[in-house]
């Protein structure tokens, strides 16, 4: 069994960030940063990252390890508004300068080529000149031709309504309606922190599109949802992009596994950056305490439901004070399994608390959640442990 376990961690990074996929706004800080919806640049805008730190603004290409000069520079151009530097810079000639110059530095680069192969064929002329705040004007003309191929046994729909941050209603081509849920990651639930960010997301990106729908094994779920994996006309793969964007979960749902791997890379970086969900503050001020999942008992012996107090997840309080688990919250990968800790319960410090599935009396070392069935997936689950403002302070992955 390979298992992983995570705390938030103190490491040089922006003050905020976010990564560009087509969404129509993409917010970092105190400034906004604005973006017409176009095929011109689908499949590189996925890999660009907008960045907030304490003394400049960055604009970078993943995979690129370009100069500071222009890197501010690029700053300069895509920001709309900066209040410590700059004025209002209007949003289709920001767009349009900011794909000028990413080209022109990446020159007949055969990564920045293939990226922009990959999007639907299109020409799209841009001419603009922009006045910059201490930049000279640029006047540029970009046109670019792409192409889309889609997924074999794909249909097409439009997308009438979001239910939530992974569940759409569709109108299929040529007739008939649909609830779509996408296949392979899963989003904050109603309510919960980042539902809002998430929902809002799936929206900007789809919301009265036409997109390319494909099955995986199953057809439908126990709702009578279809399951499907979502591509728009100019590429982007949106399950995938998501959960790079930190606004979904990576979750494995067998035998529907075909993008398994890519959704947990895309995941992997999403943590890494501490983007969307993962971010230390996602929902709030974090609590400054070290508590950690450090362990979970997810398939004792015997039948799962005859064994429920013998499954278990071990958190411990790494840090130097006591810590009040009021509003506190431990919960898996679903939708349905949600623990909330005692009031009264005090985790001491340095030692570690056991939180059975079933049902007894809680003890200073243990606690009972006396679920009516097992928690935990035997084929891989995550535990999560929430502050009350529902940041993830720490997670165990197996």
């Amino acid at each position: 069994m390979i298992s992983a376990t995570m705390t938030r961690r103190k490491a040089k990074r922006p003050t905020s960030a976010c990564w560009l996929v087509p969404f129509d706004r993409c917010s970092v800080g105190d400034m906004h940063s604005y973006y017409g919806r176009s095929a011109v640049l689908p499949s590189l805008a996925s890999t660009l990252r907008f960045e907030l730190w304490e003394d400049r603004v960055t604009f970078t290409q993943q995979g690129k390890r370009p100069a500071s000069d222009w890197e501010f520079r690029h700053g300069e151009l895509v920001v709309r508004t900066v209040k410590r530097w700059y004025g209002a810079v209007s949003v289709a000639a920001g767009f349009a300068v900011v794909l000028a110059m990413i080209l022109a530095f990446s020159g007949d680069d055969a990564d920045t080529d293939s990226s922009l192969a990959s999007s639907p064929s299109s020409t799209v002329p841009v001419t603009t000149t922009v006045p910059v705040t201490t930049t000279v004007p640029v006047t540029t003309t970009v046109p670019v031709t792409t192409t889309f191929a889609p997924p074999e046994g794909s249909e097409r729909a439009t997308v009438t309504r979001i239910v939530d941050g992974d569940t759409i209603e569709v109108e299929m081509l040529p007739g008939g309606s649909e609830t779509i849920r996408l296949i392979g990651i899963n989003t904050p639930e109603s309510g919960e922190c980042f539902s809002e960010e998430a929902s809002v997301a799936l929206g900007t990106l789809l919301l009265n599109e036409v997109v390319t729908i494909v099955a995986d094994t199953s057809d439908m779920d126990e709702y009578g949802r279809l399951l499907r994996y979502l591509w728009l006309d100019w590429g982007v793969f949106v399950n995938e992009i998501m959960v790079r964007g930190g606004y979904a979960q990576a979750r494995d749902f067998p035998p529907d596994s075909q993008y398994a791997t890519e959704f947990a890379a895309a995941q992997d970086a999403a943590q890494a950056d501490l983007i969307g969900i993962w971010a230390e503050d996602a929902c709030g001020t974090p609590r400054g305490v070290d508590l950690r999942v450090i362990d979970v008992m997810h398939n004792p012996p015997g039948p799962d439901d005859d064994s429920l107090v013998s499954e278990w997840v071990d958190v411990v309080n790494a840090g130097p004070t006591d810590v009040s688990m009021r509003d506190w919250v431990l919960k898996d990968e679903s939708s349905r399994h949600r623990y909330a800790f005692p009031d009264t319960f005090v985790v001491r410090a340095q030692s570690t608390v056991r939180v059975h599935t079933g049902c007894g009396v809680d003890g200073d070392t243990s606690l009972y959640w006396c679920n009516e069935s097992a928690v935990w997936t035997n084929s891989g689950d995550t535990a999560f442990l929430l502050d009350p403002n529902g940041n993830i302070v720490s997670f165990y992955e197996f």
